[in-house]
């Protein structure tokens, strides 16, 4: 039984990695197109700054949630 608990625990956390890449490679690719946009349209101010540091700190979170609490394992 233990074995089938941490296979699906191993497959759980596998799926949530993955994920997480997923989301950050969008994320990456948003940035990267707002930043060619807000440079590109108004040079003078960087109102990038304002959905980097906002989606920067979702992805902090969601990395948190990824990397360290599902890092508990099924005993």
């Amino acid at each position: 039984m233990k074995n089938r608990e941490a296979y699906q625990w191993t497959k759980e956390r596998a799926k949530a990695k993955s994920a997480f890449d997923l989301h950050l490679t969008i994320y990456s690719a948003i940035i990267i197109l707002l930043a060619t946009i807000n440079f590109s349209t108004t040079p003078e101010y960087l109102w990038i700054k304002w959905p980097l540091i906002a989606w920067s700190i979702v992805v902090f979170l969601y990395a948190l949630r990824v990397i360290i609490f599902t890092h508990r394992r099924i005993i």
